[in-house]
C-alpha cells in the first residue's frame, strides 16, 4: 500500500517493546506494563507522554498512504472563493474520516431519485475510505475497535423548499468493514 517497510517496522517495534508507567498526582506508580503478545494493547494510552507523539507520527504515515483520488470531505465557501478538502481529523488516538457527496441538492424536484443516488454513492465512498484506513492501521499492528466505531450519514430531505436532515428511520443504510486478517464484514 505504499508504506515504507522500515517505517512500519519502526512503529511496530517501538509500540511492541515500549514499557509504560502510570503517573498519578502522587507520583509514578512503581509497576509498569507492556504490550503482551497474546492481547496487544495497540499503542500507548491517552495519558502517556509519548502517546500523542507516536500517534501523530503514525497518523501521518497512514494519511500519506491514502491516495489523492480517494473520497474526501470538501467544504466550499458560499462565495466560492475558497475550498478545503481533507479526508479526516485525528486527536490523540481517535480519528474521524469523512466524505461529501459529489451531487448537489436540487430542491423538491426529483428529490427521491437524487437522494437514492447520493445515499448509494456516499455509503460506497465512506466504506472505501474507512476500509483503506483499517488496513493501513492494521499494517502498523493497530486495529479499529469496531464495537466503539460508528458512522453518520447526513443527507437532506427537501419539502416545500425547506431542508431537514434525514433520520435513521428515513434511510437505514448500513456500512460494513472487515477487520485485520478476518475478511468477514462487520
Amino acid at each position: 500500500m505504499g508504506v515504507p517497510i522500515p517505517a512500519i517496522n519502526c512503529m511496530r517495534d517501538l509500540w511492541t517493546n515500549a514499557t509504560h508507567t502510570i503517573k498519578t498526582k502522587y507520583g509514578y506508580y512503581m509497576m509498569t506494563y507492556k504490550n503482551p503478545e497474546e492481547v496487544p494493547l495497540y499503542g500507548p494510552g491517552q495519558g502517556s507522554t509519548t502517546g500523542p507523539n507516536l500517534w501523530g507520527i503514525l497518523f501521518n504515515i497512514i494519511a500519506k498512504n491514502i491516495p489523492d483520488d480517494f473520497p474526501a470531505i470538501t467544504f466550499t465557501a458560499v462565495d466560492h472563493s475558497d475550498t478545503v478538502t481533507h479526508k479526516g481529523d485525528a486527536f490523540v488516538d481517535d480519528s474521524q474520516l469523512g466524505c461529501t457527496a459529489k451531487y448537489g441538492g436540487i430542491g423538491d424536484i426529483m428529490a427521491n431519485s437524487v437522494h437514492q443516488i447520493q445515499r448509494a454513492a456516499i455509503v460506497q465512498d465512506i466504506q472505501k475510505l474507512a476500509q483503506r484506513w483499517e488496513k493501513l492501521l492494521f499494517m502498523t499492528r493497530g486495529a479499529l475497535n469496531l464495537q466503539k466505531s460508528f458512522w453518520l450519514l447526513m443527507l437532506w430531505k427537501w419539502k416545500k423548499g425547506r431542508a431537514s436532515l434525514i433520520t435513521v428511520l428515513d434511510d437505514p443504510s448500513k456500512l460494513t468493514l472487515s477487520s485485520g486478517y478476518d475478511v468477514t464484514p462487520v
